[in-house]
């Protein structure tokens, strides 16, 4: 699943998850989803924001936020 926002500006923001996976006791599964590459970084729940590596990352049942910026 993916949400895309975009607000004025040049800042562009894509949340993606899937809601086919699942999480148990903080240990949760993941698939590798291919981002577009307009996006050059990604925001955890967590507050971490990570460099996109290779034009894929990994996405669960817990979204993250794909930022341009």
């Amino acid at each position: 699943m993916d949400v895309q926002l975009q607000p004025p500006g040049k800042y562009l923001a894509q949340a993606v998850w899937d809601t086919s996976r699942s999480c148990y006791k903080g240990d949760c599964t993941t698939i590798e989803y291919t981002v577009d590459p307009q996006y050059t970084r990604y925001l955890t729940l967590d507050g971490k924001t990570k460099p996109i590596d290779g034009g894929k990352v990994l996405v669960g049942a817990q979204p993250i936020l794909l930022e341009n910026q």
